[in-house]
């Protein structure tokens, strides 16, 4: 795979030169609805765009931008079930068709294979039903692809055989390497710490506390301790229909028997393969220890690599009161043999305490482990040091290896909060081989947070919890650490009506079983927490439901509320005499054990407006009579919708806000990238007119993944750190528009997948984001208010209030942009950096000069009267222009080219890794090379090729005047193609809103010296009232724009004409040109117009002249700007067919 993208790159970098090579593989998504010509079917855009027909049969065709073939190609196909079909597509001359039934799932991909012959970009598709007869055919997507590694992912039924599948999706899949010499389990010998050994079944890793390891060793210096909890390995490959030799080292003073297994993994079922009891093990070679030894051949049906795991089994009576250890495990190809580290050596930092957690300015003392071979032969050992941005901090520190163990403790710099990665590497030799081996070590500093008493002192960040917490993996101590201590354990059962009825109870008789819940809520107690509990009642028959002991039978409107089933089902009478008995109770019962309560769930989906504010008045009374200084708060759903707070208050003589002592929310529907005066105003203005708190929510954070429309897999996405910005500003959104008290994410107890949106990714580590929300926490939580200022697009700026007139202030911008900003410094104390951390050389002559970016900036401000009015008067200037190219060749393979011309003289080298913080294997990495006039070129290589708008996040590091700083530019790319006969319209540029759903396209044309352009809106109903082009010519040599060269086109569609200005030489220059605008009334809403080009000053299109086009349409529908920012490639006609392989287009740079 490696090598593959080195050789991809270096061809890449041979396109940029000249060279005519074409690349190995492409991988090319298209859109039914982006074929050219179609007849007997329909072509829908949208959420889920297609092409669909209901005659029975329908064809297209579509011309490729590139030749595929020779050789093999295949076509995944993505439909919508409703008739056994049979596909066809042709691919030049040969033909290959698919039969697809109806019963096929939805998410399937359905295969075609060509062995081209000759290379071609004409495709043909057919879509017909099986019996012949009418029929509904819809088609979604078409892939095409000759990449080995893009391929099948199988989704099987739970449990059954392999044949047996539910659907088939497709991403990358990386080859599985060739076994090594040796040992193949990593981390045999614990050397590493747990590292590739997870604890289940929470998934620990490296979030455990060490107290697994355990220093009596058999070889090096650790063993591990089984006798407290299950333990597997990570798993490992083995070659197929193999014989091996697994062998393990048992302590002579274990007083329990050691089990082991060897399972398979047959599509994440597993399947044992091996099983002994080590209870009757000889004496080893090592005193104290014993070896047991056995022989298993891998599964018969297993004809290519397989994967596999070793799984030890836990003791009946675990925990056991003495240690269960076990060392030196191996597995070796054919017959045993004596032990050896994997690979010949094993070595890494261990941690001290769970997660290498440590305060600010604390004493970081940490052990560097290693153990390795005899044979092995150490010629260099050393680590870096590199923050959450991949910037280096420190020097490189070598480590002089003696023997074959080494134990040495370093001291690490904890002063300055935030995530660090230590990297290790060694040099070597096995066996006369040369040999790399390189591991990693992740620490956190922490700033302390102090401790927070009262309603608006609550942690900034809290968290929705599925269980309490599990002491002695340290959930409790971590989640301190970082400062969250607002836990609403929504998912468990403890505030629950049902599962707290008792099983004696009658009809007559309802009688509460406070068992369980006392002993979660005891959980929770023991890590000093007080949880939240929301009293969330649906229908009967949920497990969130009304028992149906309490269901109410009657008629009397005065007894009931009714509550609506979420999705089927009939809805349920509550008894509400004995729901508020319920509440009562149960209040009563945890009176002093919770910190507030939430009265429901999304109430929009089981109550109507007003049997909500009825069900909810009647429960915080309930509560209120019981313990009256207790906080009870609305549920809002989402505060845009302002329908459940004017039923309330409706209900109360408009007096909601004597009845809530907070409001819980989603805020997410606000955070759109773009300025926002009018987010959720009413909202806004009613908490900040009552003062009321605020909590926030969302399933989407952290670290959760937004675009769900991204190639699975594919290997050029840094999609970890665009996430986990995303979800920063999204906090820091809640802050500055809603006065956010707090924010709760889905923790839940188990560490999540790396897309999950829990405080661990998979292997058990904290995700690198939270370290922005400690920094956030301990900065702004338990605030007394917040004031937006809403006079930027590009940045956000927020005021957040401490105390009388001190406070602390917010910008980042929301464009991706780095700028320059500048202002007087008067009421700003300091500055400080995304994780609280003081930044130096902020301040001259009185001004603030600095920077920002997407990740916050902080201000310390003693004076907010006089740092806002210096706000609302920032300067700021764009740090980076950047010129985006593309280049394509007939393959379809994607190149970048990045031109990057800061306003000043900076040491640039705008270096970038694409990689996730925890990926130790390089992607690929980007270099700048340095061009004349202060002009950097950075080369971008890409295995994809897409012809609709793409997005993709390019982050860089930035040497700068202030140090090294870290930008991410939200790219996007589309290519336009302009064809000399307007009867065959060139390729489509798509416009995207800010949510990215096409919402139109604008097509462009040359014919009989006019410029030919049709803009559509593609949502129904959609116009327009006004359009501005800007075109800008683009030196090639260096990506210069020549801002002098600039033409503009002003049209407005109501009067049917347009105005042209252009400008030349830092002269104004304008024509007083106006041309005819042909308005279609079409669905669609179409315009088309026709300028002349010898009418547009500066505008030319001679071969090979290149233009930025900036694109702005105002709608009339609702009123937003929908813009885009490509540019247009004139292809010299006698040289080229008609759709250019080798074309040129720009990316935008967008939210």
């Amino acid at each position: 795979m490696l090598k593959k993208l080195i050789i991809g790159f270096l061809f890449l970098s041979a396109i940029f030169a000249g060279a005519e090579k074409t690349p190995e593989v492409f991988t090319y998504k298209l859109s039914m609805d982006d074929v050219d010509n179609v007849e007997k079917a329909r072509r829908y855009s949208g959420e889920r765009p297609s092409l669909t027909g209901f005659e029975g049969s329908w064809t297209a065709e579509k011309r490729l931008p590139f030749k595929a073939g020779p050789g093999e190609v295949r076509a995944y196909v993505r439909h919508f079930p409703e008739n056994d079909i049979k596909v066809t597509i042709t691919i030049g001359s040969l033909s290959e068709e698919a039969v697809i039934k109806k019963d096929t799932h939805r998410s399937n991909w359905t295969e075609l294979k060509f062995q081209l012959k000759e290379a071609s970009d004409e495709i043909k598709f057919k879509a017909e039903t099986l019996d012949g007869k009418k029929g509904r055919i819809i088609w979604y997507t078409t892939i095409f692809t000759n990449d080995p590694e893009y391929k099948y992912e199988t989704f099987y039924q739970h449990g059954v055989k392999r044949e047996k599948f539910r659907y088939q999706t497709l991403k990358y899949v990386r080859e599985i390497p060739a076994n090594p010499e040796g040992n193949l389990l990593p981390n045999s010998g614990f050397e590493e710490g747990i590292r590739c050994w997870d604890v289940q079944k929470y998934r620990s890793n490296e979030m455990t506390k060490p107290f697994l390891l355990n220093k009596k060793a058999a070889h090096g210096n650790y063993s591990l301790d089984i006798g407290k909890v299950k333990i597997i390995s990570r798993l490992f490959v083995l070659k197929g229909i193999k014989d091996y030799a697994f062998s393990i080292y048992t302590a002579d003073e274990n007083k329990t028997p050691v089990t082991v297994s060897i399972e398979a993994s047959n599509d994440g079922v597993f399947q044992e393969v091996k099983k002994i009891v080590a209870d009757n093990a000889k004496a080893s070679d090592v005193k104290g220890w014993k070896k047991s030894a056995f022989s298993f051949k891998t599964l018969p049906d297993e004809d290519t690599n397989g994967l596999y795991r070793i799984s030890f089994e836990k003791p009946v009576d675990a925990p056991l009161k003495t240690p269960l250890l076990v060392d030196s495990l191996q597995i070796t190809e054919g017959n045993g043999k004596s032990y050896e580290p994997c690979g010949g050596l094993e070595a890494n930092f261990i941690p001290p305490n769970t997660q290498s957690i440590f305060d600010l300015n604390s004493q970081a003392k940490v052990l560097f482990n290693l153990q390795k071979s005899p044979d092995v032969l150490v010629k260099n050992c050393y680590f870096n040091v590199y923050d959450y941005f991949d910037r280096e901090v420190g020097k490189k520190e070598e480590i002089e290896v003696k023997g074959n163990s080494l134990q040495k403790e370093f001291c690490l710099d904890t002063g300055r909060s935030g995530f660090y990665r230590i990297r290790t590497t060694a040099e070597y030799t096995r066996n006369g081989k040369p040999c790399t081996k390189q591991s990693d070590y992740f620490y956190n500093v922490i700033r302390p947070v102090g401790p927070r008493n009262n309603l608006r002192e609550k942690s900034l960040l809290g968290a929705y919890y599925t269980l309490a917490p599990v002491p002695e993996f340290g959930y409790g101590e971590i989640m301190k650490k970082f400062g969250i201590i607002e836990f609403n354990p929504l998912g468990h059962p403890f505030p629950r009506w049902k599962p707290n009825l008792s099983k004696d109870s009658t009809k007559e008789n309802i009688r509460y079983d406070w068992t369980d819940a006392d002993m979660e809520v005891g959980r929770f107690a023991a890590d000093g927490i007080k949880p939240v509990a929301q009293l969330h009642v649906n229908t009967a028959g949920s497990g969130y439901g009304v028992p149906e002991l309490c269901v109410y039978n009657g008629s009397d409107p005065s007894e009931f509320i009714e509550v609506k089933a979420r999705r089927e089902g009939k809805p349920t009478k509550i008894n509400m005499a004995l729901w508020l008995d319920y509440v009562k109770q149960f209040a009563e019962h945890f009176k002093g054990r919770v910190s507030k309560y939430i009265i429901e769930d999304e109430p929009v989906y089981y109550f109507s407006p007003e049997d909500y504010a009825k069900f909810y008045l009647a429960t915080y009374k309930a509560v209120k009579s019981v313990d009256p200084q207790i906080p009870v708060f609305f549920d809002m759903f989402v505060a845009k919708d302002m329908k459940l707070l004017n039923a309330l208050n409706k209900a109360t003589d408009n007096q909601a806000y004597k009845y809530m002592d907070g409001i819980h929310a989603y805020l997410d529907s606000q955070h759109s990238g773009k300025i926002s005066k009018t987010a959720a105003r009413e909202f806004r203005d009613y908490l900040k007119e009552h003062n009321i708190p605020l909590v926030t929510a969302t399933c989407y954070s952290p670290a959760y993944s937004h675009d769900f429309k991204e190639m699975k897999g594919a290997p050029d996405f840094s999609g970890e750190r665009e996430k986990e910005l995303k979800t920063v500003q999204e906090l820091l959104d809640g802050v500055i528009w809603g006065a956010s008290n707090c924010r709760y994410f889905y923790y839940g107890v188990f560490p999540g997948k790396n897309t999950g949106a829990c405080l661990f990714d998979e292997a058990g580590r904290i995700k690198p984001v939270f370290h922005f929300y400690a920094a956030a926490n301990y900065l702004l939580g338990g605030h007394q208010g917040t004031e937006s200022i809403d006079d930027f697009e590009e940045l956000r700026i927020g005021l957040v209030k401490k105390g009388a007139n001190e406070g602390i202030g917010i910008i980042y911008s929301v464009d991706g942009k780095v700028y320059d900003i500048s202002m007087n410094a008067d009421g700003i104390a300091d500055v400080m950096d995304s994780f609280g951390n003081p930044v130096k050389n902020w301040k001259k002559d009185g001004k603030l000069n600095y920077h920002i970016s997407s990740y916050p900036l902080y201000l310390k401000i003693n004076d907010l009267n006089a740092a806002g009015k210096e706000l609302k008067a920032l300067k700021f200037t764009e740090k980076l222009p950047i010129v985006f190219g593309m280049e394509k060749r007939s393959s379809g393979a994607i190149g970048i080219k990045l031109f990057i011309k800061p306003h000043s003289s900076i040491p640039l080298h705008a270096e970038t890794t694409i990689e996730d913080p925890f990926n130790t294997n390089k992607v690929s990495e980007l270099k700048s090379e340095k061009l004349p006039g202060n002009t950097y070129l950075v080369n971008m290589p890409y295995r994809e090729s897409v012809m609709k708008a793409v997005e993709r996040i390019l982050p860089l590091n930035i040497d700068t005047e202030y140090g090294t700083i870290f930008g991410t530019y939200p790219l996007r790319y589309t290519p336009i193609f302009l064809s000399e006969n307007r009867k065959t319209p060139g390729q489509d540029l798509n416009l995207y809103g800010s949510n990215a759903n096409k919402v139109a396209s604008v097509s462009f044309a040359i014919a009989e010296n006019n410029l030919n352009v049709t803009f559509t809106g593609t949502v129904n109903g959609m116009s327009f009232k006004s359009f501005s082009f800007t075109f800008i010519p683009i030196n090639l040599s260096d990506g210069e724009l020549l801002m002098n060269k600039k033409t503009c086109l002003e049209i407005t569609t109501n009067n049917k004409n347009g105005i042209i200005s252009g400008g030349e030489k830092g002269k104004d220059k304008t024509a007083e040109t106006s041309f005819p605008v042909t308005v279609t009334n079409t669905k669609p809403y179409s315009v088309s117009f026709s300028i002349p080009l010898v009418k547009i000053p500066d505008f030319t299109s001679a071969p090979g002249t290149n233009y930025a086009c900036d694109i702005k349409a105002v709608s009339l529908q609702n009123k937003n700007d929908v813009v885009y920012t490509n540019n247009i490639y004139f292809p010299d006609s006698r040289k080229v067919e008609l759709i250019n392989p080798e074309q040129w287009a720009r990316l935008m740079i967008v939210e």
